[in-house]
C-alpha cells in the first residue's frame, strides 16, 4: 500500500447551473495504507484539517437547504460531522472548511496561497472540478487534473499533508452524461498513485447508492444532509490517515537499535519494522534479515522463507528525499513501518489481505542535504593595481562558433529507479505478462548469474535492460527456496524470488518474486526435469511481484511401495506310503 495525503476540494455549483460537482473521498493511502491508531506525539495541540473547494465544501443544501452560499463556513456540510467521525477514533482534531460556491479550479487556485497563509492547516483535503465540467463550460480534463495536482503540490512545498479527491456524480436527467467526471475521478486516482499521495474516491459511492437523487441530494449536484453524512464517512479512514501522518511527524526521534524484530537501513538512521497477520487471523511480528547498509528482509513463518524485501536509499541528490522500495512475496496482510531516527517522522504501509505489492516511495521522507561548507575568508591583502596599458587596442578576432552544448547525461533516478517514460500510465496499468515453451531437460548448473532452486531443480535468471544497456542479473542464494539478483551495485538489491512446492495443495510448483526496481527485466524460471520454461517479464516504469502458484506442474513423488511378503516356505514332504508288508 502507499501514503495518501489528503486534498479537499469545494465544490460550489450555484452560478452554472448543472456545474460538475465532485465530492472527494479522501482516502488516506500511506504509500500503504488506511490509518494504524495514535502513535505517542510531543504536544496534544489537535490537528488541523482544512477543506477546501466548491459548494459541496461550503454544504450548500445541508439542514433541508437552510445551508446556502451566505451561510458562514463550518455551518454544516461534511466538515461537522468529519469532525465527530475522527473524535470517535479518539483523535483530537479541528476541521474547518472553506468553499467558494460556483468556484472552478483555476479560481481555487488562485486563492489557495492566501487561505493556507490564513489557515495554516496540518492536513489539506481539496475537493473541486465539477464546476470546471459543466455543460456551459469548455474545460478540458487535463486542466482541471493540472490544476489539483498543482494544488497538492503547493501543500507539500508547506509541509501540509495533501488528500486528493474524486468528485460527485450529478443527475443526469438534468446535467447530461458523468462520463467525464467519472473519468477525471480515475485520473486523479492514478495521479494520486504514482505520487504517494492519500486519495478518496466518492464518485462510485454515491454511484451505487440506490435511488440516490431522490434520497441523497438536495438538488441536482448537491447532497442532501444524509448525502453529507455518506460523505463524511467516505472521508474519515483517509482523513484519519492523513492525521496520524501528521502525528507521526511529531513523535521525537530516537535511536534505530537493531534487533530480531528490527532492522537499521541506510547507516542505521531509518528503522524498520513489520507486523503481519494471516488468513486465519494468526499474528506476529516479521523476523528481520540483514542484506546489505539499505537492504533487509522479513520472514513471518519459517526463516528459510523470505516474505518481504525492503530498502531505503539516499536520493536526496535527486529530489531531496529518502527513497523507500519493498516487493513482496507474500499475500498475507502486513503494516510497514519505516521511522527516520534522526527527524522523528514515521511512514507506514499497508498491504491487505490477498494483495502482492511491489512499492517505489521516491517522496518518503524529505530530508534536503545539509548545504556545503562556505569557502574560508580570503584574509590576504589585495594586490596593486598593474599600470595602465597605453598601447593599441588589438583588433577584436572574429568570435568563434560557440561549441555545441554536451548531451546531458541519461537520468537513470539512481539505485535502479529510472525515469518514468511518457507511457507510464499504461505501464502501470499492465500485468505482467508470461510466456512458457518446452525445451530440452538439462540439469541446473549454479553460476554467478544463475541460482538453483528448490533442492536444485529450477534454474533462475535475469535479464535487465536500462538506458541503452542489456546485462544479466547476479545471483544470490539465500537458502534451498530463495535468492536475490543485483543489476548496478552489489549493494542494492533488485529482485527476490523463491520456487516452493505447492504440489500437496495444487499438484504444482510456485514460484514468487518481489521487486525493487523499476527497469525493464526478465526473470526466466527452467524445470531441469521437464525442460518446461516459464518467462516472467516486467516493462519499464512498472514495480511488480508476483505469485504463480501454476508454474510448473509436477508428478508427486511415488510412495515407497510395501515390502515384497517372504516367499512361502517349502511344503512338508508328503508322508511315505504305509509299508504293507512287501519288499
Amino acid at each position: 500500500m502507499v501514503t495518501f495525503r489528503l486534498l479537499i476540494t469545494r465544490w460550489s455549483i450555484r452560478a452554472v447551473r448543472c456545474a460538475p460537482m465532485t465530492r472527494a473521498l479522501l482516502l488516506a493511502i500511506a504509500l500503504t495504507g488506511p490509518f494504524a491508531g495514535p502513535l505517542a506525539a510531543q504536544d496534544d495541540t489537535p490537528v488541523r484539517l482544512l477543506g477546501f473547494g466548491d459548494s459541496i465544501t461550503q454544504g450548500f443544501g445541508d439542514a433541508g437547504g437552510s445551508i446556502d452560499c451566505d451561510s458562514p463556513a463550518d455551518a454544516g456540510g461534511y466538515g461537522p460531522r468529519l469532525a465527530n467521525r475522527l473524535a470517535g477514533l479518539g483523535l483530537d482534531v479541528e476541521v474547518r472548511t472553506r468553499g467558494v460556491c460556483g468556484e472552478i479550479t483555476a479560481g481555487g487556485l488562485s486563492r489557495l496561497d492566501d487561505v493556507l497563509d490564513a489557515e495554516r492547516p496540518e492536513v489539506l483535503l481539496v475537493m473541486e472540478g465539477v464546476n470546471d465540467l459543466s455543460n456551459s463550460l469548455f474545460i478540458s480534463v487535463e486542466t482541471v487534473r493540472f490544476n489539483l495536482n498543482e494544488m497538492a503540490t503547493r501543500a507539500q512545498e508547506r509541509e501540509i499533508v495533501p488528500i486528493m479527491s474524486g468528485i460527485l456524480p450529478r443527475n443526469p436527467v438534468e446535467c447530461g452524461s458523468n462520463n467525464r467526471l467519472a473519468f477525471l475521478s480515475g485520473e486523479l486516482g492514478i495521479d494520486a498513485g504514482l505520487r504517494g499521495l492519500w486519495f478518496a474516491n466518492p464518485f462510485p459511492v454515491f454511484d451505487t447508492l440506490p435511488d440516490r437523487f431522490e434520497r441523497f441530494y438536495f438538488d441536482p449536484w448537491h447532497p442532501n444532509s444524509l448525502g453529507y453524512d455518506v460523505l463524511a464517512d467516505v472521508f474519515d479512514t483517509p482523513a484519519a490517515g492523513a492525521v496520524q501522518q501528521v502525528l507521526d511527524d511529531r513523535v521525537r526521534p530516537e535511536p534505530c537499535v537493531k534487533s530480531d524484530r528490527v532492522l537499521c537501513l541506510n547507516q542505521g538512521r531509518f528503522k524498520v519494522e513489520v507486523d503481519w497477520r494471516d488468513f486465519e487471523d494468526n499474528e506476529d511480528a516479521g523476523r528481520t534479515i540483514e542484506l546489505t547498509d539499505d537492504t533487509g528482509q522479513f520472514w513471518f513463518f519459517n526463516p528459510s522463507n523470505v516474505e518481504l524485501v525492503i530498502k531505503v536509499l539516499d536520493g536526496r541528490e535527486n529530489n531531496d528525499h529518502f527513497w523507500v522500495f519493498y516487493g513482496a512475496l507474500s499475500t498475507v496482510e502486513y503494516t510497514i513501518v519505516v521511522t527516520d531516527s534522526v527527524t522523528g517522522v514515521r511512514k507506514l504501509y499497508r498491504n491487505a489481505l490477498n494483495e502482492l505489492a511491489s512499492v517505489g516511495d521516491t517522496m518518503a521522507f524529505f530530508s534536503p542535504p545539509p548545504p556545503d561548507d562556505p569557502p574560508p575568508p580570503d584574509d590576504s591583502p589585495p594586490p596593486d593595481d598593474p599600470p595602465p596599458d597605453d598601447s593599441p587596442p588589438p583588433d577584436d578576432p572574429p568570435p568563434d562558433d560557440p561549441p555545441p552544448p554536451d548531451d546531458p547525461p541519461p537520468d537513470d533516478g539512481g539505485d535502479g529507479l529510472i525515469a518514468l517514460p511518457d507511457d507510464a500510465f499504461d505501464g502501470l496499468r499492465r500485468l505482467n505478462p508470461t510466456r512458457s515453451f518446452m525445451t530440452a531437460p538439462e540439469p541446473c548448473v549454479e553460476t554467478a548469474n544463475a541460482l538453483c532452486l528448490n533442492q536444485g531443480r529450477f534454474k533462475v535468471e535475469t535479464e535487465w535492460t536500462a538506458l541503452g544497456m542489456t546485462d544479466r542479473g547476479v545471483g544470490v542464494r539465500q537458502s534451498a527456496d530463495t535468492g536475490y539478483f543485483w543489476f548496478f551495485d552489489s549493494r542494492n538489491v533488485e529482485l527476490v524470488i523463491k520456487v516452493l512446492d505447492g504440489r500437496e495443495n495444487n499438484g504444482n510448483f510456485w514460484v514468487f518474486y518481489g521487486a525493487l526496481s523499476n527497469v525493464r527485466y526478465a526473470i526466466t524460471v527452467t524445470d531441469s526435469e521437464t525442460g518446461a520454461v516459464t518467462i516472467y517479464e516486467n516493462p519499464t516504469g512498472t514495480f511488480g511481484s508476483r505469485a504463480d502458484t501454476f508454474a510448473f506442474t509436477g508428478e508427486m513423488p511415488p510412495d515407497d511401495p510395501p515390502p515384497d511378503d517372504p516367499p512361502p516356505d517349502d511344503p512338508p514332504p508328503d508322508d511315505p506310503p504305509p509299508d504293507d508288508g512287501e519288499g
